[in-house]
């Protein structure tokens, strides 16, 4: 009986630990800017209304607003006016280069394991898109939601 006892205390744990897990942003908090894109007026933040999309847009106190949006967040972007890709791209789990449309982006997919969230691109599991558009660097999660 003890043992049975104790394989359930153990199995809520871990739903709880399963349930609790949040998002980690926190190697991406060097950005210049964020973009926070919501299906409902979530903030009294000024925001930009699309549609039935809202649109936040940040340019410090990051982890603050993520957490404070997480009801309806369907996507975010980060914005890098400069980065390492070298040493930028150790923070993902793989990172690979996309097809290229315009000649003068680079455009990157990859996973990310701190972000829940995730697409089917081309047959692989991503949950992030880089791109380089000469004058900054755009990182959506899931994906680039704004353009570029």
């Amino acid at each position: 009986m003890k043992k049975m006892i104790g394989f359930f205390v153990l199995i809520a744990l871990l739903c709880v630990v399963c349930l609790n897990k949040t998002d980690n942003f926190a190697p991406f908090y060097n950005c210049d800017k964020l973009l926070i894109v919501s299906l409902t007026e979530e903030s009294e933040d000024e925001h930009i209304k699309s549609g039935n999309v809202f649109y936040y847009e940040y340019e410090s106190d990051f982890k603050n607003h993520i957490q404070n949006m997480k009801a309806q967040t369907i996507g975010y972007n980060f914005y890098f006016s400069s980065l390492n890709f070298d040493k930028f791209s150790k923070n993902f789990d793989y990172i690979y280069q996309g097809e290229t449309f315009e000649q003068s982006y680079q455009i990157y997919y990859g996973f990310y394991s701190g972000y829940n969230d995730f697409r089917y691109v081309e047959g692989k599991k991503v949950n992030f898109q880089l791109v380089n558009t000469g004058d900054e660097w755009i990182l959506g999660f899931p994906m680039i939601l704004t353009g570029y």
